[in-house]
């Protein structure tokens, strides 16, 4: 799932912000495309000059789309509901937020704030434009006032995970007072149009417009993933409550002694068992976690003389859950914490660890099951 490897960049209202990796193959995109669109309108502007503008144009689109994010978030936090996170990924941004047990009418107005809040950075750049005049910098906020404008009309569309999906599916969901068959028509609708969009794109890549028709498939086939992974979450989230952590977990894992060195961890643990993390015991207690990816950054030649404990990291509330505790919480946790693998602790003692790959093999059997159903 996208998120999974997110970076985290600050916080709002104590709401973690996360940059997934794959915004970075966006972020030099969508610069490079602002460096060549100025190199064509004012060819005499100064090689450093462009980049400048163009890199400024480039924060100031992520910011807009930073701040359609807070919107929802702040809307939804305003009505007492809890969000988990903003990240900003390739296409866009997500803002994770309890919907499922509140009503339809929260849904509606927080998805409705973020096409708003767009149209209301648009009015403000477009302004800009106009005390700025015809100078490059005053084209550069005229531009991204018109982007800002697609943004939200394109966010209306209505198809999920889109906001106009998600009014979709608050408008259904507060008719039939159905969730999911409200979000089934409203992940379908996505779906369908993620193909339209390819579909277009595809006869534009025929008719020679090489880069807009990839664009176009790119965008449509995102559109379209994301419904039918949106659809499936929301089953996977409904089943998974109230069920305990002790029925996901890997069993059997145990804990290092801190003061191994991590020649021994290797060596008896990591070379032993089928796990890339293991719980790290101090004081007679599980209290930090070391992953294979936090040995590996340590020199080899330094593994006979490290201690595994110098290289542990501290084992909180998102690393673990109660082997009773409902498996729609943890799913939480191993989205937000760094390691995303949860440590399950039952009196004081390690008894098992839930990884992504926990999850996938649970899902697939759901699904030979059964017990969870395609989109179309």
């Amino acid at each position: 799932m996208l998120g999974n490897n997110a970076w985290t960049i600050g916080r709002f209202r104590g709401v973690e912000i996360r940059i997934d990796p794959s915004w970075s193959v966006i972020a030099f995109l969508v610069g490079y495309s602002f460096y060549v669109l100025l190199s064509f309108r004012f060819p005499a502007l100064a090689g450093a000059e462009r980049v400048a503008l163009a890199l400024a144009m480039t924060v100031v689109f992520f910011l807009g789309v930073l701040v359609h994010e807070i919107a929802h978030a702040w809307t939804a936090l305003a009505r007492g509901i809890e969000v988990h996170s903003i990240t900003l990924y390739m296409f866009g941004g997500a803002t994770h937020a309890e919907l499922e047990t509140e009503n339809p009418s929260d849904e509606l107005v927080i998805a409705g704030v973020g096409p708003l809040t767009s149209l209301a950075i648009a009015a403000v750049l477009w302004g800009l434009s106009q005390v700025l005049g015809s100078n490059a910098a005053g084209y550069a906020a005229g531009y991204l006032a018109w982007i800002n404008t697609a943004l939200a009309v394109f966010n209306l569309v209505p198809g999920f995970p889109l906001d106009g999906g998600r009014v979709l599916r608050s408008l259904v969901w507060k008719a039939n007072n159905d969730f999911v068959a409200a979000t089934r028509l409203a992940s379908r609708v996505g779906h369908a149009i993620g193909f339209g969009i390819m579909a277009v794109g595809l006869f534009v890549l025929l008719g020679g417009n090489l880069v807009n028709g990839l664009w176009l498939i790119a965008i449509g086939w995102f559109l379209a993933q994301s419904a039918q992974q949106s659809f499936t979450q929301m089953q996977v989230r409904r089943l998974l409550r109230g069920v305990p952590a002790r029925r996901m977990m890997s069993a059997g894992l145990v804990d290092i002694p801190g003061e191994l060195t991590l020649q021994q961890a290797v060596d008896d643990y990591f070379m032993r068992y089928d796990y890339n993390a293991f719980p790290v015991r101090v004081d007679g207690h599980p209290q930090r976690i070391i992953t294979l990816s936090s040995v590996r950054r340590v020199p080899r030649e330094r593994w006979p003389t490290t201690r595994v404990d110098e290289h542990a990291t501290a084992l909180d509330d998102d690393c673990t859950a109660l082997a009773d505790e409902p498996m729609d919480a943890v799913l939480d946790k191993l989205a937000r914490n760094e390691h995303h693998r949860v440590v399950v602790i039952d009196d004081g003692t390690v008894v098992g660890i839930i990884t992504p790959r926990d999850l996938a093999r649970w899902l697939e059997r759901s699904q030979a099951l059964g017990m969870t159903e395609p989109l179309d």
